[in-house]
């Protein structure tokens, strides 16, 4: 997706504001990722997803291309992430967030599948809390996402070799916690 933008950011930065649109329309579900994962709850991606789309808009001129713009792209997204968190205690609410999320669930034709799917969230969740914000990150970034742990790093403003030890770190979480109960279903 990163090299499809960059031609786009490129016109935008010689005052071709009628690319725009095109733009925060391409970026959009990826600040939403980013912001669903550090916040754990949708409404507040949603509005960070909001925040930052303004932002990238009224602030593009402070891109000055010395990074890729998914790079700089992140940083106002974790900005953005942080304001909320310090301005309306996000943190707070994660737990009970992952823990209830089942709990609005429409009701299956199989009740068992109902069952399963609010187990596997909440393991899933109680996984997730296991691991530091910077790892669930970079499990995101790098294993989800296909970033290179060099390119994440730098979209967290994080040393790579430190990028690196949280990831080993996470999968290893992962890893040991599937292998004790199985897998997440």
């Amino acid at each position: 997706m990163d090299g499809a933008l960059e031609p786009l950011v490129e016109r935008l930065r010689e005052k071709n504001v009628e690319d725009i649109d095109e733009l925060l329309r391409r970026v959009r579900p990826l600040v939403y990722r980013w912001a669903i994962v550090q916040t754990a709850d949708s409404d507040d991606a949603e509005d960070i997803t909001q925040k930052v789309l303004m932002q990238v808009h009224a602030q593009l001129d402070r891109f000055e291309g010395r990074s890729r713009f998914t790079t700089w792209l992140y940083r106002v997204t974790a900005n953005a992430v942080a304001e909320q968190r310090r301005s309306r205690g996000i943190w707070r609410r994660f737990l009970e967030t992952w823990r209830f999320a089942g709990a609005g669930d429409r009701v299956t034709e199989d009740g068992l599948a109902g069952i399963e799917s609010s187990r596997s969230r909440e393991r899933l969740a109680t996984l997730l809390l296991e691991l530091t914000r910077p790892q669930r990150a970079l499990l995101d970034l790098v294993d989800l996402q296909g970033f290179t742990p060099s390119e994440a790093a730098g979209m967290l403003a994080m040393n790579a070799n430190t990028a690196r030890v949280h990831l080993m770190r996470a999968r290893r979480i992962v890893r040991k916690r599937i292998l004790a109960e199985g897998d997440l279903r």
